[in-house]
């Protein structure tokens, strides 16, 4: 068992080494670059060790989330699964919730029309009264898309929003 572990801290650190951190560059393109690659090969194994890479100091966890962020823009079904890690950062980080709290936002104006409900249940752990206005609003939006139990589900959430005023 050791040495599996030892295999997939290898392939973490090797995913991370195309960060712009890890190559002494100031600039984003190593990030962009490697999510292009992500992308393009549909990685999800490489996906998942960027996810991980959140974990560590912060300027590792800083190029990942440019890295998740690209891949988001290109194909937002490769990070779906994610997005409760992606509210979780947002509501203990006051800096990524600036970050990540727009991406957050933009996922749910563009994915499935199935998937909006369960992912703004999830986004919502991070929405507070000074963000909350485009959270409803991109709910708002995708309503008119969604089947009328999805629709329930979104009405739910926007009754209990509002109670928190």
């Amino acid at each position: 068992m050791v040495g599996f572990v030892n295999e997939i801290g290898a392939e973490i650190r090797m995913a991370l080494e195309k960060l712009a951190i890890n190559l002494d560059r100031n600039d984003e393109i190593p990030n962009i670059e490697l999510a292009e690659y992500l992308v393009e090969k549909e990685d999800v194994e490489g996906i998942f060790e960027v996810i991980q890479g959140l974990k560590m100091d912060r300027g590792i966890a800083n190029d990942c989330i440019k890295v998740i962020y690209e891949i988001g823009e290109r194909k937002p079904l490769l990070i779906a699964d994610y997005v409760s890690v992606f509210a979780k950062l947002c509501k203990y980080n006051k800096q990524y919730e600036k970050e990540v709290l727009p991406f957050l936002i933009k996922h749910l104006e563009t994915c499935r029309p199935k998937e909006v409900a369960q992912h703004a249940e999830r986004i919502v752990i991070c929405i507070h009264k000074d963000n909350k206005e485009m959270f409803v609003n991109a709910l708002v939006k995708r309503k008119l898309h969604l089947s009328d139990a999805q629709s329930k589900r979104v009405d739910k959430l926007l009754k209990k929003l509002q109670g928190d005023k």
